[in-house]
């Protein structure tokens, strides 16, 4: 997707507890088509807009110093932020998310190493979610990152980051009849 294209909303009424705040939201937007292991880089003082690394790579959001984000008190964000998507595999489809980010991660890496050089003040994190495997039936979970990923994502000072969800949680919420609030 290409900077600036129109990107399709669904309203979903969620509670802010599935993202770990501490309060109801009543108005959490979702992209109706959204990328699973996305690519954050984050910095206090560099503005991500209009900057030409940007237009080779399938950006899902810029966030300027100052905007509003989501959540009932509408906080301003206090840093600059662009997510950029890095794989559309399932939640339950790590070693195909982790394929896909290698490949992202070579075919991008000069505009990578442009935009993180650029931001000597920041960090840049992969995230990959992933489907919690734990019950009352399991003892742990364990998922193993490729060499080939971790070495890419260090030669560029990336961190890796697992989201692992609850399952049963997004169950829960969808169901009309539940009140989370």
């Amino acid at each position: 997707m290409a900077m600036g294209e129109e990107v399709g909303v669904l309203f979903l009424e969620k509670s802010a507890f599935a993202l770990g705040l501490n309060e109801p939201v009543s108005d959490w937007w979702c992209r109706e088509s959204f990328a699973m292991c996305v690519l954050r880089i984050v910095s206090p003082s560099c503005s991500f807009r209009d900057r030409p690394e940007l237009e080779m790579l399938p950006v899902v959001d810029i966030c300027e110093k100052g905007d509003a984000r989501f959540g009932k008190s509408r906080r301003p964000a206090s840093q600059f932020s662009v997510t950029v998507e890095v794989s559309n595999a399932e939640w339950d489809e790590l070693p195909s998310q982790f394929d896909d980010a290698c490949e992202f991660l070579q075919n991008y890496w000069e505009e990578l190493r442009s935009l993180l050089d650029l931001v000597a003040d920041g960090k840049g994190c992969l995230d990959f979610p992933c489907w919690s495997r734990l019950s009352e039936g399991v003892l742990m979970q364990s998922d193993v990152l490729p060499a080939n990923l971790i070495s890419l994502a260090g030669r560029l000072g990336l961190e890796i980051e697992l989201s692992c969800y609850q399952k049963s949680f997004f169950d829960e919420v969808d169901e009309p009849d539940k009140n989370f609030d």
